[in-house]
């Protein structure tokens, strides 16, 4: 069987492709958050949501999550308070990625994960 990763088309690789992800599955936390529905999973959902989005720490889900969708945590916790205070549309373009500087060092600390992954496991993949 062929190992979905492996691909010719470089899709895997776009980094456009995973941001656009990553920042689906913030908006997708944020909705889960405000939610009101009245259902006991939905109300399960939002409760596991607001817990997620008030995680702090470089490695806690929530932010390595905000890095990997080029986005400042603090800026989505903002989002998220404008909602709660009532706003009933907000604009997701505020979300801006980092300067180029911050990416630059969010490039480097993820190829830095991954030759020490290479290192742990003796490179074979």
């Amino acid at each position: 069987m062929e190992d979905p990763n492996e691909t010719d088309d470089g899709a895997w690789g776009d980094p456009m492709l995973c941001r656009a992800l990553w920042l689906a599955v913030i908006v997708q936390a944020l909705v889960d958050a405000r939610s009101q529905s009245k259902k006991l999973c939905n109300r399960k959902e939002r409760a596991a949501a607001k817990a997620w989005l008030a995680q702090s720490g470089p490695e806690s889900d929530f932010e390595i999550t905000c890095d990997l969708a080029g986005v400042r945590p603090e800026d989505v916790r903002a989002v998220f308070k404008r909602t709660r205070r009532g706003e009933k549309t907000v604009d997701f373009r505020c979300l801006r990625k980092p300067k180029l500087t911050d990416r630059l060092i969010i490039r480097e600390k993820l190829e830095l994960n991954e030759v020490m992954y290479k290192q742990q496991t003796g490179g074979n993949q």
